[in-house]
């Protein structure tokens, strides 16, 4: 990744403006992004149009709350994807459930060895869909919109995201992804688009690399229950008995675990699968991964014990195995069930879309640098990269710069009051094949 020149003093009216303009021949540095006060943007020149949106849903019997919830508040989504100039993307929309089976094992009555719903989409049974498997809603070339579905698309949504209850309680939600996305739903993955998959589970991730984590007859692993998942897959620190009642701390993946499927192989397929990392989003709505405690279940066995049972959507058990596969990714979104409701986690998936494919909203007021003086004194850089490695230092509008160069607008496809950078190119077209890289302070 190309690094930018250090945050630069701006001077910006109320409602700010930024950018900057000047080819650079040197290795530009940047303020760290760790920093907390520092919004930082890797997005195309070109706001890009087609976006491929795979939800996987856990699908065993404690899920009713979550499921009702999001079909309540998935329009939230939308509204962030459809709110602004360019309107909703084209999107394929698809849904699979997290049960994969237990083959060649049948752990329980809904744990089978025939592959559970072996990572197919979900829309088939939904009338609005005659007959498709994924929603698909596009902008054709004579600007309207073309669709597959009849009735509204959050109707549509709302009956493909049904994926039922019934589902194995050994869920696979990564298995299922990779499933999915391989080829098992021919058209889905197109293969200019950007890739956005949003999990909704309240278990971790039980993906396994040796099926015999799901053996009934395996008693070296313990009771056969979910707990395994944790034992041969988690390692805590100061942990040297797994079973042991009490809170944990430094709960991570086990990459070296000989049962688990590594978070690796799956960060490995998605940026395969695209080819770039910066074409991936990956957006968890799981348990709460700070919150790891070990106790006992109903049957008097070890479990990781489920938290925010109280004001959240049900409880949920901390999802540590979602978290470190978001922690690889630029575009990544993690909530938590501890809402009331969904709205807010995935109005942030919606948002965080929209920044993936060109659109660079603000989640924080810009910081003012010097209150002294009149309007708002802003900090920030921006690099515009071509193919080649030319770069180009983009100034702000409000420095006089003729085009192209940067400013900050209201717009409702972002939150209220912070904002969206955008360039102003003088009616001249944005590059293709380029990325913008930018910083800028906030409070």
């Amino acid at each position: 990744m190309r690094r930018l020149p250090p945050l630069t003093p701006l001077l910006a009216p109320a409602l700010f403006t930024v950018a900057l303009g000047a080819c650079v021949d040197r290795t530009v540095s940047r303020v760290d992004p760790t920093q907390d006060n520092v919004e930082t943007f890797d997005v195309p020149t070109v706001v890009e149009r087609d976006v491929d949106i795979l939800f996987v849903i856990d699908s065993s019997p404690s899920m009713a709350e979550e499921h009702a919830a999001l079909r309540s508040d998935f329009g939230a989504l939308l509204d962030r994807l459809d709110d602004g100039p360019e309107g909703l993307p084209n999107v394929h929309l698809g849904v699979v459930s997290s049960d994969m089976g237990t083959a060649p094992y049948r752990a329980s009555d809904e744990c089978l060895p025939d592959g559970g719903d072996r990572g197919l989409l979900n829309g088939a049974a939904c009338a609005a869909l005659g007959g498709a498997s994924f929603i698909e809603d596009v902008l054709d070339i004579d600007n309207t919109r073309r669709t597959n579905y009849s009735g509204t698309l959050e109707a549509a949504f709302g009956c493909t995201a049904d994926v039922g209850v019934r589902g194995c309680g050994f869920e696979r939600h990564l298995d299922a992804m990779r499933t999915a996305l391989s080829g098992a739903n021919p058209g889905f993955v197109r293969d200019d688009a950007y890739l956005a998959v949003v999990f909704l589970a309240d278990e971790d991730d039980c993906s396994a690399r040796d099926p015999r984590l799901y053996d009934p007859n395996n008693t070296a692993l313990g009771p056969l229950s979910d707990f395994r998942c944790h034992a041969q897959g988690i390692r805590c620190e100061n942990d040297p008995d797994p079973t042991a009642p009490g809170p944990r701390e430094g709960c991570v993946p086990d990459d070296d675990s000989p049962y688990l499927e590594s978070i690796d192989t799956y960060v490995d397929f998605l940026v395969g699968l695209k080819g770039d990392e910066d074409r991936v989003v990956v957006a968890a709505i799981v348990g709460d991964p700070d919150d790891v405690r070990i106790g006992v279940d109903a049957f008097d066995r070890p479990a990781v014990l489920a938290g925010c049972p109280a004001g959240g959507l049900g409880a949920s058990e901390p999802g540590l195995r979602f978290r470190e596969l978001l922690s690889r990714f630029t575009h990544s979104s993690m909530s938590t069930l501890c809402a009331g409701d969904l709205r807010a986690a995935l109005e942030e998936v919606g948002g965080k879309i929209r920044a993936s494919t060109g659109v660079m909203c603000l989640s924080r007021a810009i910081a003012d640098r010097n209150p002294s003086l009149p309007g708002v004194q802003a900090e920030c850089s921006m690099v515009e990269e071509l193919q080649g490695g030319v770069e180009t230092i983009i100034p702000s509008c409000d420095s006089g710069a003729a085009a192209p160069c940067w400013r900050i607008v209201d717009d409702t496809t972002c939150s209220p009051g912070f904002g969206q950078l955008v360039i102003e190119r003088g009616g001249a077209p944005a590059p293709e094949d380029g990325r913008i890289r930018a910083q800028c302070t906030v409070q």
